[in-house]
């Protein structure tokens, strides 16, 4: 990460001095006037200082923490040096980071939520839908005491590991927001909690892990157009639910849990086969058009 130290001074050679930093500061410059919420006593790394030395450290390719957060330091040491915000150590990024977590994160999200959507309009401005897609998986995580307490070990029998559950849009791959949680997690429980926050003009993408009246009643509640994969038959449906009765009429499929019909109306949904034999698929969705 070396600077071009010859492009001079000024606000704008303090963001373009370094390439990288150019093309991150676009996506942080949200977090310019953010305050540490530490606002009794000055700090070195300020909110967006801190996040661009996240993301610089993410993309080095040091094996080791302590290398990126040296060559990080080297870089951001001159990008910064006017303004003398940055730190010197790691376990004060590392503090500064957590800190700032609940103020920064939702304005960073916001932000390229934002961008994001400028950019879908121009790239297909008739497209009736952002397409978001979610899944779970599990990540290994380097094995110390406090991550086996805190995460715990799942089925690798090795190493601890996280759960984590991300809806991530389609054509650009970007996180539009996440859950983590220890190995044993629900994927299904995380997504639960994420509903709410679904755009309503976007078409939610899952596999058949997220099967299941709860998650289908919540995204139908909320008007959330999505399309599941599920099982290769009615069948196979049907047993997913054995409480529930399932009807087809056409490719027009009603789930009616047996313990609610007094009280609630059957659900009305939509299944879909792409392609024929062993080799189809079926796609579940609320989308009735």
């Amino acid at each position: 990460m070396k600077t071009d130290s010859g492009i001079g001074s000024g606000a704008s050679a303090h963001i373009h001095r370094h390439p990288l930093i150019g093309c991150i500061s676009v996506f942080l410059h949200c977090l310019a006037t953010v305050a540490d919420p530490r606002a009794n006593r000055r700090v070195r790394w300020t909110p967006q200082a801190a996040s661009t030395a996240a993301v610089l450290m993410a993309l080095d390719e040091d094996a080791a923490l302590s290398g990126r957060f040296q060559h990080v330091r080297r870089c951001m040491k001159r990008d910064y040096r006017r303004q003398r915000r940055t730190g010197r150590t790691y376990n004060g990024l590392l503090k500064a980071l957590e800190r700032q977590s609940d103020v920064s994160l939702p304005i960073v999200k916001m932000e390229l939520r934002g961008q994001l959507r400028q950019r879908w309009r121009r790239i297909d401005p008739t497209s009736p839908w952002l397409l978001l897609a979610v899944d779970g998986s599990k990540e290994d995580l380097p094995r110390t005491r406090d991550h086996e307490n805190v995460f715990g070990i799942a089925d690798n029998g090795i190493f601890p590991q996280a759960f984590v559950t991300a809806v991530v849009e389609v054509q650009t791959g970007l996180l539009w927001d996440w859950r983590m949680g220890e190995a044993r997690a629900s994927e299904k429980k995380h997504f639960m909690e994420m509903i709410a926050d679904l755009p309503e003009d976007a078409l939610l993408l899952a596999d058949a892990g997220f099967v299941g009246l709860p998650i289908w009643e919540r995204l139908c509640a909320k008007e959330q157009p999505f399309l599941i994969r599920v099982g290769g038959n009615v069948r196979l449906l049907t047993d997913l639910w054995p409480q529930a009765r399932t009807t087809r009429q056409g490719d027009i499929v009603y789930v009616w849990p047996a313990k609610a019909r007094k009280t609630r109306a059957p659900l009305k949904l939509r299944l879909l086969r792409v392609g024929s034999g062993a080799k189809a698929v079926y796609l579940l969705t609320n989308v009735l058009d």
